[in-house]
């Protein structure tokens, strides 16, 4: 007994003096406390009966580090290896991978339930609304609208904030920070960017994609923006297309606005504008048009009536804010696609025109002849032909009247060359006259 006790002291001691303990083994790892080697046996831990992996049971407390091989299958425990965070058990995974065979939604949209290939059910509740700093669905949570989304239903919400004040909104998809945050009872909105649709309380069918994008239009509904701050001031307008960074932020209704600052100061309705920071002088214009502040037009009152092939009655400027007739140009105008008519002097000088061998001008005669008949010069389309047509080509109708000056200049030429001979003609006749009552007086005498 003395033996042993001396033994067991130099074995204590030796413990306390190197912290290090072999079994199976004189030469323990150095950074080991305790080494375990054996070819045919193995290490067996306390085998325990656990509760819960929330209960400390059959333990007294929660010690982190501890490990046991649980042998119960009750609540979210099964048979296995589990070790202790200090706050709960926590299983620890198995050498081969478990097959899930089906997965299924439950009654409460938060839960999942999944079979394993051995016939095992698992519900599980994955919270997906934070990793990290970064907020996936943080009070939106995941299901069909989430923890802190409203009551909505039929909801995607992805953000902080998002959708937090739905009541009866549906079919909503809200992303980004505080994005559609105040809305109540909107229907079908799209709302992609922070603080997109902020305000959008009981508007339905928008669609806004950028930061700020729509966030004031508490009311309006079927509008599309798209841009930093696009309708960004807005705060009751309908059927809106709004395009780039700023565009459109007070427009009014139906107005069609692309580019960066377009229409950034118009409320007024109906209008369409193009074109990078393109404003009317006015802003309170309706149904007009500006592109790029160069073509302009206004009475745009056909898509007022519903009526696709309604055309409207306004005007058309170039270089002028409020045209007055249909095509209003301020400025001069530049045409190609048709030929000065040279062939008239070619063919009269030459007899034949090479730009146009199929040209022949006709005398005053054979004119008057065409006219009493036709009605219209020749080589001008008549009234019908031009109605038929529903119009002629402006260069065109310059060419063919450019033509008929060119004519009018050598019929005017020919007949000058008559008159001039004719007028000397009456000079010699003058002449002889003069001469002859000369002859005739000396004769009376």
């Amino acid at each position: 007994m003395k033996k042993v006790l001396i033994t067991s002291v130099i074995l204590m001691l030796g413990m306390a003096t190197y912290a290090q303990t072999g079994v199976g083994t004189v030469t323990p790892d150095p950074d080991a406390a305790l080494e375990v080697a054996a070819a045919d046996k193995g290490l067996l831990l306390p085998r325990v009966a656990l509760t819960a992996t929330v209960n400390t049971a059959p333990l007294s407390a929660h010690v982190a580090g501890m490990a046991v091989y649980n042998t119960a299958t009750v609540a979210d425990v099964t048979p296995g290896y589990y070790y202790n965070d200090g706050g709960q058990w926590v299983r620890l995974a198995s050498g081969t991978a478990e097959t899930v065979t089906t997965f299924t939604a439950q009654a409460d949209p938060n839960n999942y339930q999944y079979t394993s290939e051995n016939g095992t059910q698992t519900t599980i509740s994955p919270d997906l609304r934070q990793i990290g700093d970064s907020h996936i669905t943080k009070d939106a949570g995941p299901g069909s609208n989430g923890t802190s989304a409203g009551a909505g239903t039929r909801n995607y919400l992805i953000g902080e904030n998002v959708g937090s004040s739905l009541t009866s909104g549906a079919a909503n998809v809200f992303m980004g920070a505080q994005a559609g945050q105040d809305v109540t009872s909107g229907n079908s909105n799209v709302f992609l960017g922070a603080q997109s649709g902020f305000q959008a309380t009981i508007g339905d069918q928008n669609t806004y994609v950028g930061t700020s994008a729509g966030s004031l239009n508490t009311s309006g509904e079927e509008n599309t923006f798209l841009g930093y701050g696009a309708g960004q001031v807005i705060t009751g307008s309908d059927n809106n297309v709004l395009v780039g960074h700023s565009a459109g932020l007070r427009a009014g209704n139906r107005n069609v606005f692309l580019g960066a600052g377009t229409g950034t100061f118009a409320t007024g309705s109906g209008n369409i504008i193009i074109g990078e920071k393109a404003n009317f002088s006015s802003t309170t214009v309706n149904n007009s048009l500006n592109i790029g502040n160069l073509i302009y037009g206004n009475g745009l009152d056909g898509p007022e009536l519903g009526l696709p092939a309604v055309i409207s009655t306004g005007n058309i400027g170039i270089g002028i804010e409020t045209p007055t007739e249909k095509l209003h140009v301020d400025g001069n105008i530049l045409a190609t696609g048709t030929i000065t008519p040279d062939y008239v002097f070619e063919s009269f000088y030459n007899g034949v025109s090479n730009s146009n061998p199929n040209y022949k001008m006709l005398s005053l005669k054979e004119i008057e002849a065409f006219t009493k008949v036709h009605k219209h010069l020749p080589g001008i389309p008549s009234a019908s032909e031009v109605a038929k047509k529903g119009g002629i080509v402006l260069n065109r109708a310059s060419e063919l009247q450019l033509e008929k000056i060119e004519e009018l200049y050598l019929h005017t030429i020919a007949q000058q060359k008559q008159i001039s001979e004719k007028d000397k003609m009456i000079k010699e006749l003058q002449g002889r006259l003069a001469r002859l009552e000369s002859v005739v007086e000396t004769l009376i005498r």
